[in-house]
């Protein structure tokens, strides 16, 4: 992995987000910095711009005339903060390291002028006070939480829906009690604070795949939220439990420790590199009780048994989580309508997989009602001799504090410093009619096919690079992607749903073709490539660029080591720019015989 300054990290990661919509939490997991301290800065940097960005874009607009390019406001974002929020970051270093970080992404051009802006927004950064322009929100959003919720319940939580939200730390009690826990981490250097609930919390910076104790299995890292959602649901050593939206797997832990790992814990997700997260997660811990699957929540499988209990944590808005997720506040509130009907049909099947007596645990990391009560409500209404609720006041000392009048829990950020969530138990007192064979519905096909000359474009580009492929494939394109298909499945485009069938070949871009890792390594002719040493290889794989004795004589081409293809690299000089999948990037030991 090249390493970079906090500064330019920040700013990939940002532009990210913004131009993939990629997820904060995850992108930051991969921060190309050299040490805890820069990593420290570019967080606080990415999650201060993405929480304020809409207070920074109204000052930034406030002094600025016309449409920004992307990258030109992503800088003046970085800088604004840097010179407003981050009190170790004087004025004239945000302005002076803003105008050269432009100039290292391209956008030096503009440097005089990103230079007047920020200063102009230091001297002068009064905007009027509005909620919106206070806490960052999004209009839609703080209407909605005002309309269902009241504007003084929901200013009484704003103030908490910024900031660093703390880390909590589930104690694997097969191994260790909570307090053994607390003495395992301060041991190394590590202060966790012992919480009523029985579990630990820590600042967002702790490291927690170098501890020792994480990597023995003596805890697992989990909301609150998750946590208490599995402590309503007060399951028993050796009972059947279903958790139906199972992946990362922290519920599932939870819920195993507390069946002091005994009886049949069934977790499930649809997708299938989510389930090894949990089967990963659950080697570390010790947790064989755990059977991880592959399935659809909302289809009904006659291979899941009946349960003694079942969690249903469901997909949701997550407006509950927005110190952890930030960026989410800007979703567009269209997108998140189909929501409560793809929770109620999840809760819906895990109704009917559940013993009559059974206990089942609905919850939701969302500040929205129509994803929270009104779901339970519609399946109480639909089964209301079939199904009744058992109120969670006993659930921990000070739960009655976030009590709703039907025995739910709605948490606000502000009772207990934690993220916003919504928990509901239930309880089946009759047995429920199997419900219906599914039926699916395919939709539009999303992608359209190339015309002939277009396609010989594709083709002749991608010859040129290194990449062949044979008759039986067609290309096949989806907004500014190009997609390799099989030609044999073409008869059942729009008859059949996918979930992937073919090769992302590249994505289009004013000055070419942007090719894609994965086509690169199924579709790279070897006699054309340029060959790695080992020592090459190693640098290869770890990210970094290469400098090979030779240089190659075109612009990118397809490097290999031992005939195999690595992937795609890009000539600038005597160096190879490396192009190697961040998330593909080890270290250590590579090669057999190398250390």
């Amino acid at each position: 992995m090249t390493v970079k300054s906090p500064r330019l990290a920040a700013f990939e990661t940002l532009y990210k987000i913004q131009q993939e919509s990629a997820y904060s939490n995850l992108s930051l997991d991969h921060l190309p910095v050299a040490n805890g301290q820069e990593r420290a800065f570019a967080t606080a940097l990415v999650r201060g711009v993405l929480e304020r960005q809409i207070t920074l874009d109204a000052l930034v607009d406030k002094f600025t005339t016309g449409r920004l390019k992307p990258k030109v406001r992503a800088l003046l974002r970085m800088g604004a903060y840097q010179a407003l929020y981050m009190d170790k970051v004087p004025v004239p270093a945000a302005v002076n390291e803003t105008v050269e970080l432009a100039k290292t992404v391209g956008q030096g051009y503009y440097g005089r002028m990103i230079n007047a802006v920020l200063r102009q927004i230091a001297a002068d950064p009064d905007l009027p006070d509005t909620p919106m322009l206070r806490y960052s929100v999004p209009q839609p959003l703080l209407a909605m939480w005002q309309k269902t919720y009241g504007a003084d319940a929901t200013a009484a939580f704003l103030p908490y829906i910024n900031g660093r939200a703390p880390l909590f730390l589930v104690p694997n009690s097969l191994f260790v009690t909570a307090a053994q826990l607390q003495d395992m981490l301060a041991n190394e250097g590590v202060q966790a604070r012992l919480l009523p609930e029985k579990v630990l919390t820590v600042d967002d910076g702790f490291d927690v795949e170098r501890s020792a104790a994480f990597q023995k299995g003596y805890f697992h890292v989990q909301d609150l939220s998750c946590y208490l959602a599995c402590a309503a649901l007060q399951v028993r050593p050796g009972q059947t439990v279903l958790d139906v939206c199972a992946a990362p797997g922290g519920k599932s832990f939870t819920l195993a420790e507390q069946m002091n790992n005994t009886g049949r814990l069934i977790a499930c997700d649809l997708h299938p590199h989510r389930v090894e997260l949990i089967r990963s997660g659950a080697r570390r811990l010790h947790l064989d009780c755990i059977e991880s699957r592959v399935q659809d929540a909302t289809l009904h499988s006659r291979d899941i048994p009946a349960a003694d209990a079942i969690l249903c944590d469901v997909p949701c808005s997550g407006f509950g989580i927005l110190r952890r997720k930030p960026e989410i506040r800007y979703k567009d509130l269209d997108s998140i309508k189909d929501l409560p009907a793809l929770q109620l049909s999840i809760l819906q099947t895990a109704a009917t997989y559940l013993k009559p007596g059974g206990r089942l645990v609905y919850s939701t990391c969302t500040l929205n009602r129509e994803e929270n009560q009104s779901v339970i409500e519609w399946l109480l209404s639909r089964y209301p001799q079939a199904v009744e609720i058992l109120p969670l006041g006993e659930l921990f000392p000070g739960a009655a504090d976030a009590l709703t009048a039907e025995g739910f829990l709605h948490v606000f950020p502000q009772i207990y410093d934690c993220e916003g969530f919504f928990v509901a138990r239930l309880r089946k007192t009759a047995a429920i009619d199997p419900l219906p064979a599914p039926g699916y519905k395919v939709g539009k096909f999303p992608f359209t096919p190339l015309k002939d000359r277009e396609a010989a474009a594709v083709t002749a580009a991608a010859r040129a690079v290194g990449l062949e492929w044979d008759a039986g494939h067609t290309l096949w394109q989806r907004d500014k992607e190009l997609w390799l298909f099989p030609l044999a499945l073409e008869p059942l485009f729009g008859k059949v749903r996918f979930s992937r069938i073919g090769v992302r070949l590249a994505e289009l871009h004013n000055k070419g073709y942007r090719w894609q890792h994965e086509a690169v390594i199924a579709f790279a002719a070897p006699q054309r490539a340029f060959e790695l040493s080992q020592e090459e290889a190693e640098e290869w794989y770890r990210g970094r660029d290469v400098y090979p004795q030779t240089a190659p004589g075109q612009d990118e081409t397809i490097v290999t080591f031992q005939g195999v293809p690595l992937g795609l690299a890009k000539r600038v000089g005597s160096r190879l720019k490396n192009s190697y999948p961040r998330e593909l990037v080890r270290d250590g030991k590579l090669f057999a015989g190398k250390v």
